[in-house]
């Protein structure tokens, strides 16, 4: 756990720092930043992660490695995307509000065994936000997939209805035999 409400703690840090004057901080995971999960608990961790390190400009980039609420569609039953992930983060809005940036990793899809993930810009204060982009993983790297589906992602099948099996699904299901 991250005690950064801890004195000693942010001394050492800084002591760290000052040793090693890092660029980036990555923090993870989100929820083992804050002692609550309030909004006043993630802007306090936020204070108290500023007061380890140097003031700026010398201030290192900070990632915080954060989760997503479980999914969920929108209120449409699309998947959520751009700004309404700021929403799904895991914790209090607090963090996606006080971020210069946010980016997602999301699946492609509910099922556990599809390898495809989306990177999507929540929020981004510098700049004009990337598109949003398919990947799937592979033995432990990214590879781009340029002809991803986007309009069944966008427009997913409705899960809720009933579904007749056919000829064919049985034929699947039982090998040909």
């Amino acid at each position: 756990v991250m005690r950064f409400s801890e004195p000693a703690f942010r001394s050492e840090l800084r002591r760290i720092w000052q040793g090693f004057p890092f660029d980036l901080l990555v923090l993870h995971n989100l929820n083992d930043l804050s002692r609550a999960d309030g909004r006043e608990d993630y802007l306090e961790a936020l204070a108290n992660i500023y007061a380890a390190l140097p003031p700026h400009p010398d201030t290192p980039a900070i990632l915080i490695l954060a989760h997503l609420r479980k999914a969920r569609p929108g209120a449409d039953g699309k998947p959520m995307m751009g700004r309404r992930l700021l929403d799904e983060l895991s914790g209090s809005y607090a963090m996606g509000a006080k971020a210069r940036t946010v980016f997602a990793l999301l699946p492609a899809s509910n099922r556990m065994d599809d390898p495809r993930v989306i990177f999507e810009t929540a929020k981004s204060n510098n700049g004009v936000p990337l598109p949003p982009s398919a990947w799937v993983r592979a033995n432990g790297q990214f590879q781009g997939l340029p002809d991803f589906d986007w309009d069944e992602y966008h427009n997913p099948p409705d899960e809720s209805q009933r579904r007749i099996v056919s000829e064919a699904d049985l034929s699947d299901v039982f090998d040909g035999g």
